[in-house]
């Protein structure tokens, strides 16, 4: 059936299946009524048979959805949207059918939220990835399509009992993470609070029931309770005001309750401010708000009245929140010394408050809300998300979503007074990253409140920061030990990943010193790296740097790390993994007398890497050959001090059957100078020794550098010429065997 047949359908015949369809016309002119029935019959061909899974017809989805926005107030064009929206998804509707037939702007929201349904993703967290940061770059052309997201998701959450439990906890769970703060971010404070509540009630339900029994068995002594405090105010303000008024009684909605509950461990009924007033000054209007000096005054009135709470007082007239909402807040002692929270706001600021963004349609009807609209709005975070998808990839783009919409928020100002929100407890640090990459990179010091603090003073709501730059400035590794928000962690680990990889190494490699000294944990220099590379590979990184840079960035923990290294720890019988020499293939092992016991597989402990010449023991191992130690290994000896020495035996080299090299392990001490390690490497060089692998560790408050080489020897005696070479090194302190004492 064509749109134009469709659209000669009798009105009042469709009126008793799509009852909503004369509710969204109501209240619009005839070209306006027009538009949205030409929107309804096109959505509705298009979508034809289609049905939901509760069996009714698919088209009184977006009927829905465009009711919803009625209800904030959207203009008509975003309703045609919302009836529209899913025709491209879902059907074979084109892009161009869209624009051909309604306009580039409607192309514009309806493709905006869109899912992105026919590329192919490594996983499903990229693909919501990937859509939500699609519609995120839609919003900077239109911020109204996020409005009719909103909106789709909470037509979808009111019918969500139809899916599987899986399902419904996924879907519930996206709706808290991203799409309530998001309406709060808009301060749709309705669609909000919906949201947080149908999620609740998803997630868990016997808490919901638990709230909203509560909150109705005890709705009538709060009402008695709130009706005296009206009384004494109604009396007060009709004497006092010059203006109208209206006193509401409010109470919190469940999963806000459910929140403070879970933050402050406190019972239900210690919770004061379930129930509350608020009260709205004059008429709403459009321009200049000639009400606001009356707020202050009815303030004024009820601290008269009754003693306020100090300390309870927020003015958020004063201090917009970032998503403009106003009012004043105090928290008074009323009758009976019982606490009761009053709001007070004019009727502008309660429609701002109540539906958001969205009020900015309310009195000004735009064909289209381009990037203007948000700088009016003065939605900084959405210029942030906007900054973020531009160059953060893949699923960590909507981590930092996630992490960002659900911070506990601060309040803070720039010295222009410009207003910033922020995780509770951010730094300076947290400031200059959320004003601009380059000011987080180049900052030096911070003033707050136009006195000089540390970079890691935590911020408080109202205070006034100001960052102090210096253009030869560059980010510490360590900021990241007490930044709060995830955009600065980002921006800090970016530049070291570009530039100061070696920095984040040696951060790493220290963090997992001292979680392996805190949790007890010994192990020699050489089986340390061996270690660290065998969890380098199981964690899929290349090299044991790239796991070490990891966690000096971060984006791993040094106790997850050591853990696994704790798992991974042999007894000192057990022969861990090596670096194979090109010589290797050489040692054989016959290389021992091993006496009358056959048929063993032999190695050479690593712990004190014997060489022929050294006085050696064996140790049977259980399923792992025999190991070979030095006779003075102290892992040997305290194997001995814990089990005996039943499994221990005699053996002596077989001066007949030598491999070409053996590897040993020597540890070098010295001061801590540039060209120490180019020194050493040359003089062992000079005695035609090789290398296997050579590593260094500083100790800047000794002024100390401590040297581990990995080398090739063929006997003791070659030992001992390196270890006299080696100690005649300038500024050389110590040179000694690994496994020996300093």
């Amino acid at each position: 059936m064509s749109i134009n047949q469709e659209s000669q359908l009798n009105l009042d015949e469709l009126i008793p299946t799509f009852p909503g369809l004369k509710d969204l016309l109501e209240g619009f002119d005839e070209l306006e009524r027009e538009f949205l029935l030409k929107c309804f019959f096109f959505a509705y061909s298009k979508h034809g048979n289609q049905r939901r899974l509760s069996g009714e017809p698919y088209i009184y989805h977006p009927l829905n959805v465009a009711l919803i926005l009625k209800d904030v107030g959207i203009d008509y064009r975003c309703l045609g949207a919302a009836l529209l929206h899913d025709v491209l998804e879902d059907t074979q509707t084109t892009p161009e059918e869209i624009k051909t037939n309604f306009g580039e702007d409607i192309l514009i929201l309806v493709d905006g939220v869109t899912k992105l349904g026919k590329l192919r993703f490594k996983s499903p967290r990229e693909r919501q990835a990937e859509s939500f940061r699609k519609m995120f770059v839609a919003m900077a052309k239109d911020i109204r399509v996020v409005v009719i997201k909103l909106a789709d998701r909470l037509h979808n959450m009111r019918t969500l009992e139809i899916l599987a439990s899986e399902k419904r906890e996924h879907i519930a769970n996206e709706t808290l993470k991203i799409f309530a703060p998001l309406a709060h971010r808009l301060g749709m404070w309705g669609i909000k609070s919906e949201l947080e509540d149908l999620a609740l009630y998803y997630l868990d339900r016997d808490m919901f029931n638990y709230i909203l029994m509560y909150m109705e068995s005890n709705i009538n002594n709060h009402v008695n309770f709130l009706s005296k405090i009206e009384s004494t105010l109604q009396e007060r303000f009709q004497k006092e005001l010059n203006c109208t008024f209206k006193i509401k009684r409010r109470k919190k909605h469940i999963y806000s309750i459910y929140q403070k509950l879970k933050r402050t461990n406190k019972k239900i009924e210690d919770i004061y401010d379930i129930f509350g007033l608020r009260i709205i000054i004059g008429e709403d209007v459009e321009e200049q708000d000639p009400y606001i000096n009356s707020c202050y005054h009815v303030l004024g009135i009820i601290h008269s009245l009754f003693p306020p709470i100090p300390g309870r007082f927020k003015d958020f007239i004063a201090a917009p929140k970032p998503n403009n909402y106003q009012s004043l807040h105090t928290t008074v002692l009323g009758p009976g010394g019982v606490r009761v929270e009053i709001q007070i706001r004019t009727a502008k600021m309660d429609r701002i408050a109540e539906i958001g963004v969205a009020a900015h349609w309310l009195y000004k009807e735009k064909k289209t809300s381009s990037i203007r609209d948000i700088n009016e709005l003065k939605l900084i975070w959405l210029r942030q998300l906007l900054e973020w998808q531009s160059d953060i990839k893949g699923t960590e783009f909507l981590d930092m979503v996630e992490s960002s919409f659900n911070e506990e928020e601060i309040f803070v100002f720039t010295p222009q007074g410009d207003i910033v929100d922020l995780e509770a407890d951010s730094t300076p640090v947290d400031f200059a990253y959320r004003i601009h990459t380059e000011v987080g990179n180049k900052c030096i010091g911070a003033k707050v409140n136009s006195r000089m603090v540390a970079l890691n003073t935590p911020l408080q709501t109202g205070d006034v920061v100001e960052i102090i730059t210096s253009k030869n400035a560059k980010p510490h590794l360590s900021w990241l030990n007490f930044v709060k928000t995830s955009l600065a962690r980002q921006r800090i680990k970016n530049y070291f990943k570009k530039e100061h990889k070696n920095e984040a190494v040696l951060e790493g490699r220290q963090k997992v010193l001292k979680e392996l000294s805190r949790l007890n944990i010994v192990v020699e220099e050489n089986q340390r790296q061996n270690l660290i590379l065998e969890v380098a590979k199981r964690l899929n990184f290349t090299t044991s740097d790239d796991l070490l840079a990891a966690v000096g960035f971060q984006d791993i923990s040094a106790h997850s790390v050591v853990n696994k290294i704790k798992d991974m720890v042999a007894k000192p019988e057990e022969v861990l993994p090596t670096f194979k020499s090109k010589d290797a293939a050489k040692k054989r092992d016959d290389v021992v007398k091993i006496g009358d016991i056959g048929g063993l597989e032999v190695s050479f402990a690593k712990c004190c890497g014997p060489v022929p010449g050294d006085k050696i023991k064996g140790y049977i191992s259980r399923g792992r050959g025999l190991i070979v130690h030095r006779e003075n290994c102290r892992n040997l000896l305290s194997q001995i001090a814990r089990e005996g020495s039943d499994r221990i035996i005699d053996l002596s080299w077989n001066n007949q059957l030598k491999a070409e090299s053996y590897e040993s392990y020597m540890i070098i001490e010295g001061l801590d100078r540039v060209g120490f390690m180019k020194d050493v490497l040359i003089r062992v060089a000079s005695l035609n020794i090789n290398v296997v692998k050579a590593s260094v560790n500083t100790n800047k408050a000794k002024k100390r550098v401590y040297m581990i080489l990995e080398v090739q020897l063929k006997d003791n005696l070659e030992r001992e010429r390196l270890i006299k070479e080696l100690k005649d090194i300038p500024d050389v302190i110590d040179v000694r065997q690994r496994g020996e004492k300093p």
